[in-house]
């Protein structure tokens, strides 16, 4: 994580666009994209995570992540407190 808020690692980031541009689409320019990160490169030392418990389902050939009614009433209250 800090490797990649390196200064140096977000200055390359037009290089990294270039190199995926075929794969990536966005309406950002490269200043605005460059912005983002430096605005938001300080966010790294305050990330909070949350588990959301459930179980894996087959349904119709498509794979779908079950979360029970309780897990998720829980996980919406534990977000309306972050």
């Amino acid at each position: 994580m800090n490797k990649g808020a390196n200064f140096t690692n977000i200055t390359k980031f037009g290089e990294i666009l270039n190199i995926v541009g075929g794969n990536v689409e966005t309406d950002l320019n490269k200043d605005r994209i460059q912005a983002l990160f430096s605005g938001y490169r300080n966010t790294r030392n305050n990330i909070k995570t949350l588990e959301i418990k459930g179980s894996g389902q087959i349904i119709n050939r498509i794979w779908y992540y079950i979360v029970p009614t309780l897990n998720l009433i829980a996980s919406q209250l534990k977000l309306q407190i972050i």
